[in-house]
């Protein structure tokens, strides 16, 4: 059966968010991993999509590229606008003005080592990682990225010390970058106007950064024995990401998206949580809506320990519920959210879709759909993404099979 389509992807998403229902339940694949992997799996043609892949400048008619061949798929996507020299995990910090630093491989015992130092007025910073196969930075250290914490000899930030010095990391980009962002921002919009799809702002972020900058046993050691020094790096991070998402709201982003894959309560007791992050994060909720624009939270876990909290802040949209994670199954987030907050999830994406056979893909898509769409307010969406070498094509095509035929409002419940 045919899926019912009378919306734009822009006006599906949207009426989603605003917890309306639209023609069919909208379908959203965030593509994990590097363009060329799915050239060749998937055979879709877009290249290079990552900004760490193709550096300055970011060749942003690859994602362009992408949208229309999701689009053609009858996927629902969206075009990214990022601020002035990337979101945090592909921050650039070469482009801030008056910064320099130095990087070099080291020898050591279990390996190659590669370590960056960065010379700022009030001192300098210095992080040391061991190398592998697949680090995928080249000779250089990001100042933020998940791949550092694994790898990590030296952290970032070791103490309070070093805060003014992070400071200037985050300090003011080159003219010539603030220059390159007004005009893709302006190409963007005009690409999403032509596309039909929702110009989004990603992504600001907080507790995650302080993972990527300190570490996962520093974080925590730290909430407790040093609440005052990650009190004040919070803040740091909070006042530069103002700043950033201060810029987007300038361009018209519609929906900004924040990072919190480590805001969970595998990091945060639910007090730390609500003292030190939640405050931070309504200010940042308001600053969207006081621009007329949505907010969604991308969250795939606590579900359950934290449900009071992240219905009172006030997110439109919880992006990344998934049933298999802790306890947050289908019936429970239905029980919870339905009516509340835009959900978007309903898969997972590497135990469901990963190593499910046929039918368990097909009944996952129905229970997703039969509890989680009814009424609106609900986009579906395999956790956290598809990634070609775990998501095969014949196991995807099993999923856009099933809403196909099952995905037209209205929808009954089972």
């Amino acid at each position: 059966m045919a899926l019912k389509t009378t919306m734009n992807s822009h006006d599906r998403i949207m009426s989603a968010v605003n917890l309306e229902e639209p023609d069919h339940v909208p379908l959203y694949f965030a593509l994990l991993g590097r363009g060329a992997a799915f050239d060749s799996g998937y055979g879709f043609t877009f290249g290079n999509i990552n900004r760490f892949d193709v550096r300055y400048p970011y060749v942003y008619t690859n994602q362009l590229k992408k949208v229309e061949e999701m689009l053609a798929l009858g996927v629902d996507d969206m075009v990214r606008l990022e601020p002035p020299l990337g979101w945090a995990e592909e921050y650039e910090v070469e482009g801030v003005e008056g910064l320099k630093s130095e990087i070099k491989r080291l020898q050591a015992s279990d390996g190659t080592l590669l370590e960056k130092i960065y010379h700022t007025p009030a001192g300098d910073l210095k992080s040391v990682v061991k190398t592998s196969e697949d680090w995928p930075h080249g000779d250089n250290i990001p100042v933020f990225s998940d791949f550092n914490v694994s790898r990590a000899r030296e952290y970032l930030i070791k103490g309070r010390a070093d805060i003014p010095r992070l400071r200037t990391l985050l300090g003011e980009p080159k003219g010539e970058e603030y220059r390159r962002f007004k005009a893709e921002a302006e190409e963007l919009r005009k690409a999403a106007r032509k596309l039909g799809v929702v110009l989004e702002g990603g992504r600001t972020v907080l507790g995650d950064s302080l993972v990527w900058l300190l570490g996962i046993e520093r974080l925590i050691y730290g909430s407790f024995d040093e609440p005052g020094f990650i009190a004040e790096l919070l803040d740091t991070i909070f006042s530069w990401e103002k700043r950033r998402l201060a810029l987007l709201l300038d361009q018209k982003v519609e929906l900004v998206f924040h990072s919190a894959w480590y805001e969970i309560t595998d990091f945060w007791t639910p007090q730390l949580y609500r003292q030190m992050l939640k405050p931070l994060l309504k200010q940042l909720i308001e600053m969207v809506h006081q621009a007329g624009a949505k907010f969604a939270y991308i969250i795939t876990k606590s579900y359950d320990s934290l449900a009071a909290d992240l219905l009172e802040l006030g997110a439109d949209c919880l992006y990344g519920a998934e049933p298999l994670q802790g306890s947050a199954t289908v019936d429970f987030l239905k029980e919870t959210y339905k009516g509340r907050v835009c959900l978007w999830g309903g898969l997972s994406s590497a135990v469901t879709m990963g190593r499910g056979t046929r039918e368990q893909i097909e009944a996952a898509v129905e229970q997703a759909i039969g509890k989680l769409a009814p009424g609106g307010g609900f986009v579906l969406f395999p956790v956290d993404g598809i990634l070609p070498g775990g998501n095969p094509w014949e196991k995807t095509k099993i999923l856009l099979d099933k809403w196909r035929e099952i995905g037209s409002y209205p929808i009954a419940s089972p």
